[in-house]
C-alpha cells in the first residue's frame, strides 16, 4: 500500500526527518518528477533539513528544496509554489535571483486578484513576503497589514507568517522590530494571594485593566481561587481576552477548597468566569484532602501553557503577581513566591501589584495536607513496532544489542515493562526529554521502529511501583503516537516550556487523545534542535 504523502509531511513537521525520507522512498516517490504534489513534499523535506544543517550543507540543501518546488511550479504553477523558491533562493544566499522570482510572485498575483483560489490572508500574505524579497519593506508592511485586516484572529497563520518574514529578514541582515505592531497579543500568567476584599468594583481593578491594555495582553491562563486570581480573571475577561483556566482538583474539589470558604459574592464570580473560560483544564481528578503537589502542578501548568501559547504565536509571555507587600520580592504567600521564582527563572517579564491583606484566610490553615504515596513525574514510554514478531534468534540479538543499551547505563528508573514496552521515570520533563532523545538515536536493527513516549503528572509511588491515571495517559499517547518520533501529551510539552532553554526544542501539534477522565488532550511531536 503506498505511503500517503500527507503522513509524510506529518512526520516531516514532527521532527522525523529520517523517517519522512524512508517512507518517500519507500512509496516509491524518490524518482518521481512528473507530480507537482510529490515534488512539492520532497521540497518540504529537503527544507526541513536545510533549515536545520549549517554551513555549505544548509545552501545545497536549500538550493535542492528550491529545485524541487520550481519543479512543482513548472508542472503545476502557483503562487505559493514560487515563492517557496524565491524564499529558498533568498535563504541560500542569492538574494538578486529571489528578488527577481518575488517579483514574477507579484505579477501572478496582480493577474490572478480575487480570482486566485486561497483566502484574502493567504493572498496577501504571500505578496508581504514577495515585496520584502524584493526590498520594498513598506509595500510588505502594507500587504501585512491588510492580511491581518482580512483575518484579524488567525493568530496561527499570522505566527506562521511572521516566522517566515523574520528568516527573510535575517538572510538580507536586516532588523525584525518593525514586525512588532503584528505580533499577536500577549500572553498572561497570574495568581496571587486570596486575602482580597470581594468589594464590585475592586479600587485597583481598573489598574489592573489599565495594565492589562497597555501590554495589550489577549490570552490569561492561571487559577480561579478566591481573591487575586478571580479579580485578575475578570479584567482579563472584561477587555475582551481568552481566559484559559487551570485548576489543581476536580471543579466541585476546588471550589470547596479555594472558593466556597470565602463567601458567596466569590462564588457567585467564579461561576461566572468559568462560564466564559475559554477553556478549563483540571490539572489532577484529586479530591478530598488539600494536595499541595496538585496546586503546584497546576501552577506550572498554566505557567507553561503561557509560554507555549507565546512561543506558537510569535508574541511574548508575561506574569502578574498580586502580592501583600510583605517581606521580600512576593511577599507572605508561599504559593505566590513559588510561582514567582519559576517564572523568573524561565527570563521573561513580571509585574507584581502590592495588594496587602485586605480579609483574613482561616479557611486555609485548616487544610489537610495529602498524601505522601503522591509524586510528580516526567514519564517515558519506549515502544518498538515490530518487536513481537521477530524469532527468538532475532530477539536474542536485539536485546542484546540496542535493547541492552536503553536498559544499561544511566537509563535506570524503570517503573514498568511487560517485555513489548518499558517506562522511565525522570524529575523533570528536561531530564525526560533527554532520556527519550538518546533511546531515540539508539537506531533498533532489523528495519524495526522505536517510538517514544511522554507524559507529566502526579503519580502513586508505593515502594518500587508508580502507578496512578498518568500511567494510563501515557498509554493513550503511545497508541496516537507517530512511529520514529518523540510524541509527548500536551501536559508534559507545557511543563517543558517552563525550562530555561526552550530554543533546544521544537513542538509541533499531531492531534489529540483523550485522558482517562474523558477529557480531551492535544498530542505533540518534539523534535530537539543542537542537541
Amino acid at each position: 500500500m503506498t505511503t500517503p504523502l500527507t503522513l509524510i509531511t506529518t512526520l516531516a513537521r514532527a521532527g522525523a526527518l529520517g523517517r519522512a525520507w524512508a517512507m518517500f522512498r519507500v512509496g516509491g516517490y524518490g524518482g518521481r518528477n512528473d507530480d507537482a504534489g510529490i515534488l512539492a513534499v520532497k521540497g518540504r523535506l529537503l527544507k526541513d533539513q536545510g533549515l536545520n544543517a549549517k554551513g555549505e550543507e544548509r545552501i545545497a540543501l536549500l538550493r535542492q528544496s528550491a529545485d524541487a518546488y520550481r519543479a512543482a511550479d513548472a508542472l503545476s504553477p502557483a503562487p505559493w509554489l514560487l515563492i517557496n523558491v524565491a524564499t529558498l533562493t533568498c535563504l541560500a544566499g542569492d538574494g538578486d535571483a529571489a528578488a527577481s522570482l518575488a517579483g514574477e510572485v507579484l505579477n501572478r498575483l496582480d493577474e490572478a486578484g480575487e480570482a486566485l483560489s486561497e483566502t484574502p490572508f493567504f493572498r496577501h500574505a504571500t505578496r508581504a513576503e514577495a515585496a520584502l524579497l524584493c526590498g520594498n519593506k513598506n509595500s510588505a508592511a502594507g500587504a501585512l497589514e491588510c492580511a491581518v485586516a482580512a483575518d484579524p484572529s488567525g493568530w496561527g497563520d499570522r505566527a506562521s507568517t511572521l516566522r517566515q518574514l523574520g528568516l527573510i529578514l535575517a538572510a538580507q541582515g536586516d532588523r525584525t522590530d518593525w514586525l512588532d505592531r503584528w505580533r499577536p497579543p500577549r500572553s498572561l500568567h497570574f495568581a496571587g494571594h486570596m486575602a482580597v476584599s470581594d468589594m464590585q468594583p475592586h479600587p485597583r481593578q481598573a489598574d489592573i485593566a489599565d495594565w492589562l491594555t497597555r501590554e495589550n495582553v489577549g490570552f490569561g491562563y492561571g487559577a480561579l481561587a478566591a481573591g487575586a486570581d478571580i479579580l485578575i480573571a475578570e479584567a482579563v475577561l472584561a477587555r475582551g481576552a481568552e481566559l484559559h483556566v487551570v485548576l489543581p482538583a476536580a471543579l466541585e474539589a476546588f471550589r470547596a477548597q479555594s472558593v466556597t470558604p470565602y463567601g458567596a459574592g466569590w462564588s457567585a464570580r467564579f461561576d461566572a468566569c468559568l462560564k466564559q473560560a475559554k477553556s478549563v483544564r483540571i490539572a489532577a481528578r484529586v479530591a478530598g484532602p488539600y494536595e499541595p503537589l496538585a496546586t503546584a502542578l497546576a501552577a506550572e501548568l498554566a505557567m507553561g501553557a503561557a509560554l507555549l501559547n507565546a512561543r506558537q504565536m510569535e508574541s511574548e509571555a508575561i506574569q502578574l503577581l498580586i502580592v501583600d507587600g510583605g517581606p521580600g520580592p512576593y511577599g507572605g504567600g508561599a504559593g505566590t513566591a513559588r510561582d514567582g521564582a519559576s517564572w523568573t527563572a524561565s527570563s521573561e517579564r513580571q509585574h507584581r501589584v502590592i495588594l496587602p491583606r485586605e480579609t483574613g484566610i482561616a479557611p486555609s490553615n485548616g487544610k489537610q495536607e495529602g498524601l505522601a504515596t503522591r509524586a510528580l513525574s516526567a514519564l517515558v514510554r519506549l515502544d518498538i513496532e515490530g518487536f513481537s514478531t521477530l524469532d527468538e534468534a532475532d530477539m536474542a540479538r536485539f536485546i542484546e544489542s540496542a535493547l541492552g543499551v536503553w536498559l544499561n547505563g544511566d537509563a535506570g528508573g524503570i517503573a514498568q515493562s511487560d517485555g513489548l514496552h518499558w517506562i522511565w521515570e525522570r524529575d523533570t520533563a528536561r531530564a525526560a526529554l533527554d532520556l527519550a532523545r538518546d533511546a531515540l538515536a539508539q537506531a533498533p536493527p532489523d528495519g524495526l521502529v522505536a517510538t517514544l513516549s511522554l507524559h507529566y503528572g502526579l503519580v502513586h509511588r508505593i515502594g518500587a511501583v508508580t502507578a496512578g491515571a498518568p500511567l494510563v495517559a501515557l498509554e493513550r499517547v503511545a497508541h496516537r503516537a507517530l512511529a520514529g518520533t518523540l510524541t509527548a501529551s500536551g501536559d508534559f510539552t507545557t511543563i517543558l516550556a517552563l525550562e530555561p532553554d526552550r530554543g533546544a526544542w521544537r513542538a509541533e501539534f499531531v492531534g489529540d487523545f483523550v485522558r482517562p477522565d474523558g477529557t480531551p488532550e492535544r498530542l505533540f511531536a518534539i523534535q530537539t534542535l543542537n542537541a
